[in-house]
């Protein structure tokens, strides 16, 4: 004959308490676990990039640039104003320029050629042909270098020819001349100017007696 079951043994009041305590303390600890999380994700959010350093250093507080100095300029550092250009000189006259020298020991000799002679007057303009001859010595500005000679057909005349000035660059001698003897204009100015083929040319100018003017104008070449 087989015995029945026996009916289960109901839970005990004590164990039924213990187990809803169990329940609550789960649920309490499942409720707080939630909100700390919670609490850490803000947090986390707030701090961002920053609170996540990087290859596991702890990066420097940024510094601010320090401001640069600026230096005070010193008077060479100082820049002057460009002075105004000074003004161009004023150009001066085209004149002859005169050198107090004697006479070039080239020209030291004697020179001959035939001179033709112009003399305007009352009388009408009229020309006349002789020969010159000039014997040059030397001398300086002021101081006789020699003596002119005109050889007129039945005349002759001879002068002192004295060094007035050197022009410096056609270097043309300007002479006084003074005749001395023979029947000639008695003062006058010579100008004898080197040429290039090694002849002088000779130009005169004279005021005869009444007051008309006379010219002379001649190439000479140096024979000794």
């Amino acid at each position: 004959m087989t015995t029945p079951p026996s009916p289960p043994t109901p839970p005990s009041p004590s164990d039924s308490r213990w187990h809803t305590v169990g329940i609550i303390v789960a649920a309490v600890i499942t409720a707080a676990a939630t909100v700390t999380a919670g609490l850490m994700s803000a947090d986390t959010e707030k701090s961002g990039p920053e609170a996540a350093p990087s290859s596991g250093r702890t990066s420097a507080p940024a510094q601010s640039p320090t401001p640069i100095a600026t230096p005070t300029p010193t008077p060479s550092a100082i820049s002057t104003p460009p002075s105004a250009p000074e003004p161009a000189p004023t150009p001066t006259p085209t004149q002859p320029v005169i050198r107090s020298v004697g006479l070039p020991p080239e020209l030291a000799g004697t020179w001959v050629g035939i001179a033709t002679e112009s003399d305007s007057g009352s009388n009408g303009d009229s020309t006349d042909s002789y020969r010159v001859r000039l014997e040059l010595t030397g001398g300086a500005v002021t101081e006789d270098i020699g003596e002119v000679h005109y050889e007129m057909q039945g005349s002759r005349c001879q002068g002192d020819l004295t060094l007035w000035a050197v022009d410096a660059v056609s270097e043309a001698l300007s002479l006084g001349e003074y005749i001395e003897s023979g029947n000639c204009v008695k003062g006058g100015r010579i100008t004898l100017t080197p040429m290039p083929d090694g002849t002088l040319d000779f130009a005169y100018t004279g005021a005869k007696v009444d007051g008309s003017e006379q010219t002379v104008h001649a190439g000479l070449e140096k024979v000794r």
